[in-house]
């Protein structure tokens, strides 16, 4: 008969009891509460990451950047090659910037020696970038290829040839060759609509700034009486030609949005941009584990989605018709309502934090004033060129601009910076006129387009009655 198996005190406890027994041990508070803590700890990074990424929703690109990144300018329109060629050739000079104002403000009489040698030495070069001018369009750099490292050959340079064709222009006028004179100016409104076609915002400005030097002497050039009634109607009719190729400001924002997310693509820290957070005392072997902690660059690719969603939302309707800004600092649109679209206060609130997209987003907003300026610029331009030609056909200035329809023109164009269907303005002072816009203010100072300081309350031309020039003047 077998004896009962008894358990005896030295006999290891079943696994069922060891797994309770260890469970018991990792539930005890001692040890629970410190891992779950140790658990927080680690796992914070990750979750604030998430947080922070969740709290700008990923609403995709605000265009379609395959379709645009295809876009090619084809070698037989690009003018880009003869602008780079004519750079090649051009020969640089020192002077003093108020010796080629005085040329610009009383004529070719007034160039200095220096100036006069300036544009002969530039012969060469001046020719073959006025070539480029008769192309269509320029692409300095692809769409595909474009980043914040980007170099952009031959733009900044077009600001001395547009100098130097009005230099040009001047010395022919004074000479009496107003024809070609015109044909000068005219290259440079060319060249002004090439920059910003197929380009970012750099171009754009550039190519405002040397519309404005053009301008400026297509208002001189269309007060000599020697430019009849003939050629200021031939004039009007090629500006509005070339006036048709001004550049869509959506196109340069494309392009710095294309910029900003190739340049997060490719790789880029706070530290490589400039902006080392030294204050919170991130050490700078700790940048890229910061970043990481801040959600970048997924934070910043949505913070961008949606700031240039707004941006392109706008910036091609006319001033009256946008919606107001509504994040001041950064010059943000209210959003469409659209799923996912943050309000600008929201989304200007997050710019101010720590960001790729903060250090990358440039000030973009006040290029597109800089083109609503320029859009009042161009307008008085055309009212310009009808006036002198009212002038030629009955010896004396309109009282009113509807005298000039529908004669000179078929209907007056609007004061980009006026309420909707305002037009521009004229006051008579003495023999002179002045055509304005009420400009940023939206308030009719009275043609105030004298600047005082940095400071115009209107803007717009004085234009001169058609007199004999005198030196060049």
């Amino acid at each position: 008969m077998s004896e009962p198996t008894h358990i005896g005190q030295d006999q290891p406890p079943s696994p069922e009891v060891s797994r309770r027994s260890r469970l018991a041990w990792w539930l005890h508070p001692k040890v629970a509460l410190p891992l779950s803590l140790l658990v927080v700890i680690l796992l914070s990074p990750f979750l604030y990451r998430g947080y922070r990424i969740s709290s700008v929703p990923d609403i995709g690109d605000p265009f379609d950047v395959a379709a645009f990144e295809a876009i090619e300018v084809p070698a037989s329109d690009n003018a880009a090659e003869i602008y780079a060629a004519a750079d090649a050739m051009r020969v640089t000079t020192k002077y003093p910037s108020a010796d080629l104002d005085r040329v610009f403000e009383n004529g070719w009489g007034d160039a200095t020696e220096v100036l006069q040698k300036w544009l002969t030495a530039n012969e060469r070069a001046l020719n073959e970038w006025r070539r480029g001018t008769e192309r269509l369009t320029t692409q300095f750099v692809s769409p595909k290829e474009i980043s914040i490292h980007s170099i952009f050959p031959s733009v900044n340079e077009q600001l001395d040839f547009s100098r130097l064709a009005r230099l040009r222009a001047e010395r022919n006028l004074r000479e009496g060759d107003v024809v070609v004179a015109w044909d000068w100016l005219r290259a440079s409104v060319r060249a002004s609509r090439h920059l910003g076609q197929h380009g970012p915002i750099i171009e754009r400005l550039v190519g405002i700034y040397s519309f404005s030097v053009a301008a400026q002497g297509i208002n001189r050039w269309a007060a000599d009486p020697r430019v009849n009634e003939n050629l200021l109607c031939k004039a009007a009719e090629q500006f509005d030609v070339d006036d048709a190729l001004t550049p869509l400001t959506s196109v340069g924002l494309k392009y710095e949005y294309l910029s900003n997310l190739h340049t997060i693509d490719g790789g880029v820290s706070l530290s490589d941009l400039g902006m080392v957070p030294s204050t919170g005392g991130v050490p700078k072997g700790a940048l890229s584990s910061f970043m990481f902690v801040m959600g970048d660059p997924d934070y910043s690719q949505h913070l961008m989605q949606q700031v240039f969603a707004g941006w392109l939302e706008q910036s091609d309707l006319p001033k009256p018709k946008r919606a107001p800004v509504a994040g001041v600092r950064f010059g943000l649109f209210p959003p469409a309502a659209k799923p996912g679209r943050l309000s600008a206060a929201e989304l200007e609130s997050r710019l101010l934090s720590l960001s790729l997209a903060r250090a990358l987003l440039p000030a973009l907003f006040p290029a597109i004033e800089a083109v609503d300026r320029e859009a009042a610029s161009r307008t008085a331009l055309k009212l310009t060129l009808a006036m002198q030609r009212y002038h030629r056909l009955h010896g004396d200035w309109p009282t009113k601009l509807d005298d000039l329809v529908p004669d000179l023109l078929k209907e007056l164009p609007d004061d980009p910076f006026g309420k909707a269907g305002e037009t521009l303005r004229l006051k008579r002072d003495g023999d002179d006129l002045i055509i304005y816009s009420v400009f940023t203010n939206g308030i009719d100072d009275g043609g105030a387009i004298t600047s005082v300081g940095n400071e115009t309350l209107d803007a717009g031309y004085r234009l001169k009655r058609p007199h004999s020039p005198t030196d060049g003047k």
